[in-house]
């Protein structure tokens, strides 16, 4: 196993990513995440999901930087730690097999602009579904912020990209925005601009795109979002069709539309754990798509409805643990 130098090197023996989330849970998250997967069919209340999924990641992550001394000169050491093979695929039950996500958390926090192309690369991956890269990275990138916004609309944009991987730009768009206000508009112009190519979009990459707009209440790109809606070109299992999404974004109430238009097509709940796995906590974007999912009602109607469509009628991996910790 290569060497590392102090202080990168007590991230080696930092231990279980899980086990450090244990010691700050949050009473008021945790309720809210039990109410969201006890809910019934149709009584989701989207704020607490909004809510949820805004409070995840970075700030419960430990204060490596004052708590270890590490520094921006120690960037190189990071970048290599979190690309190092040896480690990525040590042995689950180690700590040494969790070094690579604290190093990646590091560098979010120096907002280290080197470590932005290798933490891209994490996404293209396809040796092993990793859900750590997934999850943490875009909240990576998003924490670094401005200098990352055009690799990963670059990324974005490149259709011979991993679906996944493109989705999780997706993810770094809203998570940039989110975590800097001053960056917003940029953000939502390059998710708008992806989103405009819907033809040739994957159905589900334009699903994760209105889901970040809406999101981030990108009121203004609500015509762009009607007219993928009307392609039948965006996947509604990702958050809803295009009523619910006006709705979300005050452009439309529920009284506008009619039972069949507000209904879903029916997804049963799919966080399924298995008791000879170690899994992540259920608290990341996908399970909280999957509670979302497990709300709907069915529906064959597909059609787009209300503001900008015609039908409106009258109305307004980590690769990391192989099989590791997830």
């Amino acid at each position: 196993m290569t060497a590392y130098s102090p202080p990168v090197s007590a991230l080696l023996t930092y231990g279980s990513c899980l086990e450090q989330a244990k010691k700050i849970r949050d009473p008021e998250h945790e309720r809210i995440l039990e109410t969201l997967i006890a809910a019934k069919p149709g009584e989701t209340d989207l704020a607490d999901l909004s809510q949820i999924k805004r409070s995840l990641k970075p700030e419960k992550w430990p204060d490596y930087l004052q708590e270890l001394g590490i520094t921006s000169a120690d960037i190189p050491e990071l970048i290599r730690m979190m690309t190092d093979d040896d480690l990525n695929w040590a042995d689950s039950d180690s700590s040494e097999v969790w070094a690579p996500v604290h190093a990646w958390r590091c560098l979010g926090f120096l907002r280290a602009e080197a470590a932005i192309a290798p933490l891209i690369s994490l996404l293209d991956d396809d040796d092993d579904d990793n859900d750590w890269v997934m999850e943490e990275v875009p909240w990576v990138l998003g924490l670094i912020g401005e200098s990352a916004i055009a690799p990963i609309a670059l990324h974005l944009a490149n259709r011979g990209a991993l679906e996944w991987g493109r989705i999780s730009s997706v993810s770094a768009l809203e998570y940039t925005a989110l975590l800097h206000s001053d960056l917003q508009a940029i953000c939502i112009e390059k998710l708008a601009s992806q989103l405009a190519d819907y033809v040739h979009n994957p159905e589900s990459l334009n699903g994760f795109l209105v889901s970040s707009l809406v999101e981030l209440k990108a009121v203004s790109k609500a015509s762009l979002m009607s007219r993928a809606f009307a392609s039948e070109r965006v996947d509604d299992t990702v958050r809803g069709n295009w009523p619910h999404m006006q709705i979300e974004m005050g452009l439309a109430t529920k009284a506008d539309f009619t039972p069949k238009e507000l209904a879903y097509r029916d997804f049963e709940w799919v966080y399924d754990p298995k008791p000879n796995r170690k899994l992540r906590e259920p608290t990341d974007r996908q399970t909280m798509r999957s509670i979302e999912q497990s709300q709907r009602k069915p529906s064959s109607e597909r059609s787009p409805q209300g503001f900008g469509s015609k039908n409106t009628e009258g109305k307004g991996k980590k690769k990391k643990p192989k099989k590791k910790k997830r």
